[in-house]
């Protein structure tokens, strides 16, 4: 499906959601009613309904589509906009906010008028496949200091099919949450006491570290030097960067003997500063520098979701530096790198995005127009010697430069946004950094941030629901659990446990408290690749039986014979 199509078309089905509600329930006020990733929803005021009520919506959305009304913009003044939606507290603040001397647009569909930009779907009738899906609760722009307004969900199509296919991926996500998979599997847990921070569990964090372990391993082939950063540094740090100007609200800031610190939200001014400990040479160029980051940031509490969004966050950090004859070759490599790991986790399917200036919005972006069109080209540029598709999202880009977003799509066909390239031409010139060229001179290098697999709790979380907890075999937390039959089988177990433990093997020696059969089925529960069940036969043949995850039979071989390539990284 086409993005921008699918985002007018979700954007007008949200304005039909608000024409609905206001039917059945004329005392609502309405707020805002974007389309967001997959599908829409709309925030009312005054407004209180509970699950069973969104059937009787859904039913009245239905009858309006049916009527075949057509969208009409109109584009009025401030004054006439204060005056149509004067009864509507929301639309009144948002009309503030607007210079007076800017024309509105309105849209109108039938009576129902709502403000807004566009653009929209010209025939409702288009909407041929509706469905609410949940209420929630959320505050008015954000802030929990607002008012908590009410907050229904939906998702619509032009075909009949493709909401069932829609609804058949989100009974199948709920399988796979990762929060209850977490849990199954004894990954972690999150608590109160300490909102949007993971506790990992001995087998969560051998997961993590598993993670950690591969991406080591290739950023030592693709030449990267490994540093770490403090968490906490000056004021002066990050208003030299422009995060304190332009990032503030998300950064956890404590005051100690009259001065100001922020807990990094970033690692790049950290990485900044280790670079300028010494004088460079061109020769040194590329200069990849990477960084796993613990850093923080002062996200909402009720945008927080398991794995997904936290509070401390292990950033996957590099950053580049280079000239600019360098550049395009740099930009390519990463790709490369990043196909390179996303392959190796299990996911082959990707989409590109290059994230440019809005024009309407100049202000918000550090830099002249030289500097930034210079930038966008050379991205574009690699992306095309590679022969690679790519999407311009206008506005997408980060308040330092543009940028290169790579989507990993899951087994559920849903997208995530993972791997980052930002192309940034003015850090280093607002922190004075310099490179001796070829010719002695000095010269301002040219800084790449890039992330590939971007906070690695929420790339867990991904992996986790990719593979619904059946991970690569040389991924998984336990890699054998090692079943005795009965007590006069535990001392060759343990001489089993010993040798797999010696290959780097992870097993688990499970003690015969238990029945066999249900020893058996947690192995199965908890998803290990291979249970070796050992009686006997094993003992006085010396072999082992096991059985392979998702497998029914059961194969005896000796144990010199058990394949561990698989279990390797």
């Amino acid at each position: 499906m086409d993005k921008n199509y699918m985002n007018k078309f979700w954007h007008s089905s949200a304005h039909v959601l608000a024409y609905a509600v206001k039917n059945l329930f004329p005392n609502v006020k309405v707020a805002i009613g974007p389309a967001i990733e997959n599908g829409f929803y709309y925030d009312f005021d005054n407004l209180e309904i509970k699950d069973e009520d969104l059937k009787r919506i859904e039913d009245e959305m239905k009858k309006i589509i049916k009527q075949k009304y057509f969208f009409t913009k109109k584009i009025i003044s401030k004054e006439d906009a204060l005056n149509i939606f004067e009864s509507e507290p929301y639309k009144i603040e948002l009309i503030k906010s607007i210079p007076f001397d800017e024309e509105i647009s309105i849209y109108e569909l039938n009576e129902f008028k709502d403000l807004c930009a566009g653009p929209h779907l010209e025939d409702i009738s288009n909407i041929k496949a509706i469905k609410l899906l949940n209420i929630a609760g959320a505050y008015w722009k954000g802030n929990s200091n607002n008012k908590m307004l009410t907050r229904i969900y939906g998702i619509s199509f032009p075909e009949k099919s493709q909401l069932k296919e829609h609804l058949e991926m989100l009974e199948e996500a709920k399988k796979r949450d990762h929060r209850l998979l977490g849990k199954t599997l004894d990954l972690f847990s999150m608590h109160p006491e300490a909102p949007g921070s993971v506790f990992w569990h001995h087998n969560g964090w051998i997961l993590f570290n598993n993670v950690i372990n591969y991406w080591r391993k290739a950023h030592r082939k693709y030449g990267f030097l490994e540093i770490n950063t403090p968490q906490v540094m000056d004021k002066s740090l990050w208003e030299k960067s422009g995060h304190w100007q332009l990032y503030k609200e998300n950064m956890f800031i404590s005051k100690l003997h009259d001065k100001e610190y922020a807990l990094k939200p970033m690692s790049c001014p950290g990485n900044i500063l280790y670079y300028k400990e010494n004088v460079h040479s061109y020769k040194e160029f590329p200069l990849r520098i990477a960084e796993l980051g613990l850093v923080h940031r002062n996200e909402l509490s009720g945008v927080l979701h398991g794995l997904m969004r936290v509070r401390q966050i292990t950033q996957d950090d590099a950053h580049i530096y280079v000239t600019e004859e360098l550049l395009e070759n740099e930009i390519i490599n990463i790709i490369n790198m990043a196909f390179e790991l996303f392959r190796k986790f299990g996911f082959e399917n990707f989409d590109i995005e290059v994230g440019v200036r809005s024009e309407a919005k100049k202000d918000k972006y550090l830099g002249d127009d030289e500097g930034w069109n210079k930038a966008e080209n050379a991205l574009k540029n690699a992306l095309e010697k590679m022969s690679l598709n790519y999407s311009v999202e206008e506005g997408e880009a980060k308040f330092y430069g543009p940028c290169i977003d790579i989507m990993i799509k899951d087994s559920l066909k849903r997208k995530w946004q993972c791997s980052t390239i930002q192309l940034d031409f003015n850090l280093p010139k607002r922190f004075d950094l310099e490179y001796v060229d070829k010719n002695g001179e000095k010269k301002v290098p040219i800084m790449l941030h890039r992330t590939l697999l971007g906070s690695l709790e929420r790339f867990l979380g991904i992996l986790i629901e990719h593979h619904a907890g059946v991970f690569p075999e040389w991924l998984s937390p336990i890699q054998v659990s090692i079943i005795p039959v009965n007590e006069n089988h535990i001392e060759y177990s343990k001489k089993i446990f010993e040798f797999l433990e010696d290959n780097n093997i992870r097993a688990v020696l499970v003690s015969p408290v238990e029945s066999l059969s249900k020893r058996l089925r947690n192995s199965i529960v908890q998803k290990i690749p291979y249970s070796f069940i050992l009686g006997d036969e094993e003992v006085n043949e010396n072999i082992i039986s096991f059985r392979k995850y998702g497998d029914v039979k059961t194969e005896k071989i000796k144990l010199c014979d058990f394949k561990v390539k698989s279990l390797k990284v």
